[in-house]
């Protein structure tokens, strides 16, 4: 399978907002976000660890480099702390874990590689699954508190990071956004991980804090969904900076401003192994795969427990029709956009993506 850098056709935010003025530095976990994927493109500094401390001491580094720069910043921070397997520091794992948990998952990194005989993530991989029973609550349980305390622990540094903005006098005038890229399913529809389009793969945390200059509401929940695609063209609303044309999410500063907006189209897809597309619309999602169809009124049925595909033809069909029209557009987009150059992974990429799964076994 060919490896395709980033088209520099298609800037990231770091281009527009550098082209604007700003000083631009990201400190990364590497792997789908390594540098030589041309995510690098429009920083100026793009450095990055696979331990977390690591990488937020790098963090925190960056901030020692912007403070007294007079021209804005963009400051990306990326870590995959918060992924499989699941073996949190043991502080953080004692606030979580229930001490009488008799079951044989794995819980420490350092017995982790004792079993799988190695730090290969596909042995680790093998090794830490095998170990969890599907049919016990207690493991779904002991799962979730362990993935509980990696939060925790990435929830205090990011926090720690936030306080040296306040420390430095930034955090007043700096944007601050908090989101992730998946969720995980701990047997809500059978699974583990992030192989499906459900919801708890699909909702993700997105946390906006702004400088009260702006005028915007503190302590505000939009109810209305939004995406990820969204985030690029409210930053760059925000920074004052013309969006490309070719950007399909749209500004979250009118719902933050309190206005009343047609409910946005909310696409998902999973390439890896076979393709699967899911489409929400208000209230129902639509989800295709190679088993067929489903259709969930998520009012009704906000686990997605009961496909009523069945019982909503009229619904259905719009829905798969809407899927239909929203893959031509990105099918005529690519087509319009220069493809990015094709390449040979180095060995380092080729380790960090092995390392975290993407790459080996499927």
């Amino acid at each position: 399978e060919e490896n395709r850098r980033l088209s520099e056709e298609i800037p990231t935010l770091a281009t527009l907002l550098s082209r604007a003025g700003y000083r631009t530095e990201a400190v990364v976990g590497g792997g789908n976000v390594a540098g030589e994927l041309g995510f690098d493109q429009g920083f100026e500094l793009y450095a990055g660890s696979a331990d977390a401390e690591d990488m937020f001491r790098q963090a925190h580094q960056v901030l020692d480099r912007v403070t007294g720069d007079e021209r804005p910043f963009f400051v990306f921070l990326h870590t995959y702390e918060v992924h499989d397997p699941y073996v949190p520091r043991e502080e953080y794992a004692r606030m979580y874990v229930d001490p009488d948990y008799a079951g044989d998952i794995i819980g420490s990194q350092d017995e982790l590689i004792e079993l799988a005989g190695g730090e290969e993530y596909w042995q680790q991989y093998n090794a830490y699954w095998s170990r969890v029973d599907p049919q016990s609550a207690a493991d779904a349980q002991h799962l979730r508190d362990l993935y509980d305390a990696e939060i925790r622990f990435t929830d205090e540094a990011l926090a720690a990071f936030i306080r040296r903005l306040e420390d430095e006098g930034l955090f007043e005038d700096t944007i601050v956004v908090v989101l992730s890229d998946h969720g995980e399913e701990f047997f809500e529809h059978g699974a583990v991980l992030h192989n499906t389009l459900y919801q708890e793969v699909l909702q993700v945390p997105l946390v906006f804090l702004l400088p009260a200059e702006l005028g915007i509401d503190a302590g505000q929940r939009i109810g209305e969904i939004v995406r990820l695609i969204d985030v690029k063209p409210t930053l760059l609303e925000f920074a004052g900076v013309e969006p490309p044309e070719h950007l399909q999410g749209r500004s979250l500063v009118p719902l933050m401003r309190g206005a009343r907006e047609e409910a946005r189209l909310v696409f998902s897809e999973r390439i890896k192994g076979e393709r699967r597309f899911a489409l929400q619309m208000g209230r129902w999602k639509y989800i295709r795969k190679p088993g067929g169809e489903e259709l969930y009124d998520l009012e009704r049925d906000p686990g997605e427990q009961h496909n009523v595909a069945a019982e909503n033809e009229p619904v259905l069909r719009d829905l798969r029709h809407q899927v239909g029209q929203l893959l031509q557009r990105n099918e005529g987009l690519a087509r319009e956009l220069q493809a990015g150059e094709v390449f040979d992974l180095d060995q380092e990429t080729r380790e960090q993506l092995e390392a975290l799964g993407y790459l080996g076994q499927p």
